[in-house]
C-alpha cells in the first residue's frame, strides 16, 4: 500500500486480540494518529475493555 489506511491497524488490532487472555487487563500504547482515532477502533478497545495509554 502506498498509504496509511485503517484497515491495516484493524488487523493488528484483531490479530492481537486473538493472543490476549480475556482475565487480564492491558494497556496499549499508540500515537494519536487519525487512524488511532477512529470509531472502529475506539468501539472495539472499549469492548474488550482495553485501556489506551497516549504519551
Amino acid at each position: 500500500m502506498s498509504r496509511p489506511v485503517y484497515k491495516l491497524v484493524g488487523n493488528m488490532l484483531k490479530q492481537a486480540l486473538t493472543h490476549l487472555q480475556s482475565s487480564k487487563q492491558f494497556i496499549l500504547h499508540s500515537d494519536q494518529g487519525w487512524h488511532y482515532q477512529m470509531k472502529p477502533y475506539k468501539r472495539t478497545l472499549k469492548q474488550t475493555n482495553i485501556t489506551k495509554y497516549v504519551l
